[in-house]
């Protein structure tokens, strides 16, 4: 019999074995794609953790794992949180079985497992290293007085007039806060006038400008820009008492879904999706691990995030936020 009837007889078999009965595959053996994803990330976090990488190496290594988790949490997530609230068709046939809020809450955890992992590496490891070759974060209040007029110049001549405090009362609609933007929540009390005693207030820290400021001229010491900003509440705010305030960062859903629609409303539907983007949902809500409830409250109830003990959108940050670069 020739080799190829023996291939034709085989087809056939395997054929009506396939017709005859399903084969069934545990869902053991296959490993959830959201989770698996976040896995992939915790590689990237090796190399940051790997002290025979090159200093900045490390560093960049942890740019990219923020890189990657702001795009996981603005698809991915969005995408899951979608499902749950029934806005999209949720994929009942993928291989492990897992629900949609099953793999949320469980990629919530991981997630929050992987950034307290990044800011020890960051922390025990990259900041020591960089302070050994003389680069090191300083604060406002660390500084000495020549350094400190230095600063309060930079501030009055470059950040300054382009920055917009704005506080939120009856009155004043709250911001829109921007995707992935830096900002200052602020809580204060009036000193004298009619309205409100107490408010809650933003202020966007400028992306136009560089987010490491030198302490001075040719230094290699530096401060952050919040930390700058922060430091110059009171100016911002006349008339107010500053009570507490904290850094914080929004994650939007940026999950554009264009999968099923016809090719001639491409171009129409992506400028439609952008447009959207504006207005998107809030997925993640990044702050100072020191924030007071009060702040954290009044963003998770304006943006309408979850901070609950199955798992939450609220990441409490022990350190600076946002380490995309």
């Amino acid at each position: 019999m020739s080799t190829n009837s023996n291939d034709q007889n085989g087809q056939r078999q395997y054929d009506s074995m396939a017709n005859s009965e399903e084969i069934q595959v545990s869902a053991d053996h296959f490993i959830n794609r959201e989770l698996s994803w976040l896995e992939f990330n915790s590689r990237v976090l090796e190399e940051a953790e790997d002290p025979s990488n090159p200093l900045l190496e490390r560093l960049k290594f942890l740019a990219i794992f923020s890189s990657n988790l702001d795009e996981f949490m603005m698809v991915r997530m969005s995408g899951l949180r979608s499902q749950i609230q029934g806005e999209s068709e949720a994929e009942d046939k993928i291989p492990d079985r897992m629900s949609p809020q099953d793999q949320f809450d469980q990629a919530h955890v991981r997630s929050h497992e992987l950034v307290a992992r990044q800011y020890r590496c960051l922390d025990d490891m990259v900041l020591p290293s960089l302070g050994r070759e003389g680069i090191k974060p300083v604060k406002p209040d660390d500084l000495n007085d020549e350094q400190k007029t230095f600063l309060e110049e930079y501030f009055d001549q470059t950040v300054y007039p382009i920055i917009t405090p704005m506080a939120i009362d009856p009155s004043h609609p709250r911001p829109r806060y921007h995707n992935r933007s830096l900002y200052i929540g602020v809580s204060v009390r009036r000193r004298s006038g009619i309205g409100p005693k107490r408010l809650f207030g933003v202020v966007q820290v400028p992306q136009v400008l560089p987010r490491l400021v030198p302490v001075e001229r040719d230094s290699r010491d530096f401060v952050f820009l919040e930390d700058l900003v922060t430091a110059r509440l009171p100016q911002l705010f006349g008339g107010h008492e500053i009570l507490v305030y904290a850094p914080f960062r929004i994650t939007r859903d940026s999950d554009l879904d264009l999968i099923e629609q016809e090719s001639d409303d491409m171009l129409r539907l992506i400028e439609e999706r952008l447009k959207e983007r504006r207005r998107a949902d809030a997925v993640r809500l990044e702050i100072a691990q020191w924030a007071a409830d009060e702040i954290v409250e009044a963003i998770v109830d304006q943006e309408e995030l979850r901070d609950g003990s199955s798992y939450s959108e609220v990441y409490r940050i022990p350190g600076p936020l946002d380490l995309t670069g």
